[in-house]
């Protein structure tokens, strides 16, 4: 069984890993007597040497209200100020749409999502039509939900880590016809001609 104690200002928790050997794990900081008794009596031995290297003080929160937080509280954030409200408004659209897919799944606990639900996620979304651009900006919102969970000691894993970055699809440049071409001298003057000339003739724009 789990012990606990405390050392300056944080709680610990002292356990046997599956080897017999005692191993020691903080409750991070500001944890209280509480958080380290209520670890010790949820986690197993083996659960909390599986976890050894992961935040392991869980607070106990459903997955969608953590969702409407991050949605309604925390996007607004960037790392250099406020955000602007279009991105703003275009991440928590991923977000209402990742809160849809939870509820048709049925999905209200953060032990309950795991790799292969976000890949359903994903392959949901691109049999959708979603474009890949689309699906790329979905994977780094839920990439960075999860990570701020983690954080928060929601969960312990990051389930987005390893699913794969949809490619974009590469397109060759427009370029501009002879015709075109001819227009555009055609109609411009000094000293945008030779401007023009030069982008044209040195390649530098399609």
């Amino acid at each position: 069984m789990a012990r606990t104690f405390r050392r300056g200002n944080c709680w610990y928790i002292r356990y046997k890993d599956s080897t017999g050997k005692w191993c020691m794990k903080s409750c991070g900081k500001g944890s209280t007597k509480k958080d380290a008794q209520f670890l010790a009596n949820r986690f197993s031995s083996l659960e909390l040497n599986y976890h050894h290297k992961a935040p392991v003080r869980i607070v106990d929160t459903g997955i969608i209200n953590a969702l409407e937080k991050f949605k309604d509280k925390i996007l607004f954030r960037g790392e250099h100020g406020d955000k602007e409200l279009s991105s703003v408004k275009r991440e928590q659209a991923v977000i209402k749409t990742f809160i849809s897919y939870l509820n048709e799944e049925d999905i209200t606990r953060f032990q309950d999502i795991d790799e292969e639900k976000i890949r359903l996620f994903m392959d949901k979304r691109r049999i959708q039509g979603m474009k890949p651009k689309t699906r790329r900006e979905e994977r780094r919102v839920l990439h960075k939900f999860f990570k701020w969970a983690i954080t928060n000691c929601y969960c312990t894993e990051n389930p987005v880590d390893n699913i794969e970055i949809p490619k974009l699809v590469k397109k060759k440049p427009r370029y501009f016809s002879e015709k075109e071409l001819s227009m555009i001298f055609a109609e411009s003057k000094q000293p945008y001609y030779d401007i023009y000339k030069f982008l044209y003739l040195t390649g530098l724009r399609t």
